[in-house]
């Protein structure tokens, strides 16, 4: 489960009456980060927002089973 502070490095936009969760620059900054120590590699904001927006998904979809 997410903690308080994962939870926090993104916040939640409306769009179409549904909740879109938007990156900040620092839970991009800090993925990217993390992508290069654990990779060794570097990528851009766009594959960082991409690849972090799928992980979050991941567990949500993880969460809402172990609901079950």
């Amino acid at each position: 489960m997410l903690s308080k502070c994962q939870l926090s490095i993104f916040r939640k936009k409306p769009i179409a009456g549904q909740f879109r969760m938007q990156l900040s620059k620092e839970a991009i900054e800090e993925y990217k980060k993390i992508y290069k120590e654990v990779e060794g590699k570097e990528i851009s904001d766009e594959e960082a927002r991409e690849k972090e927006t799928g992980l979050i998904n991941l567990f949500k979809v993880l969460l809402k089973a172990d609901k079950k």
